[in-house]
């Protein structure tokens, strides 16, 4: 008798377990809601960063490099991990530069 009064059946078990799974993703996705309402102004900020390709950082970089006496900025293949890494090479423009300060 008790355990009837105090137990649920295999159905109302399963159908117990449903909603509590709904109710916490439910929860998770107010919960992210809620987080983008408190951090709006950085989630604008990423949102406006710009994503360049190799070739639009190249021409970026380009007349920055050549201000500063480098020339010709090559790009290596990236290496895809769980970063990118992005080798690249510089050739010294200016005359006169010590080996030191050139590399």
């Amino acid at each position: 008798m008790n355990r009837k009064k105090y137990c649920l059946s295999q159905k109302e078990g399963m159908e117990y377990l449903f909603q509590k799974e709904g109710l916490e993703s439910m929860k998770h996705l107010v919960d992210g809601w809620e987080d983008k309402k408190q951090n709006k102004a950085l989630y604008d900020a990423i949102a406006k960063i710009r994503k360049l390709t190799i070739f639009e950082l190249q021409n970026l970089l380009n007349p920055v490099c050549e201000k500063a006496g480098y020339s010709k900025l090559e790009f290596e293949k990236p290496e895809l991990q769980k970063d990118v890494a992005l080798g690249f090479s510089l050739q010294d423009a200016k005359s006169g530069r010590s080996e030191w300060d050139s590399v």
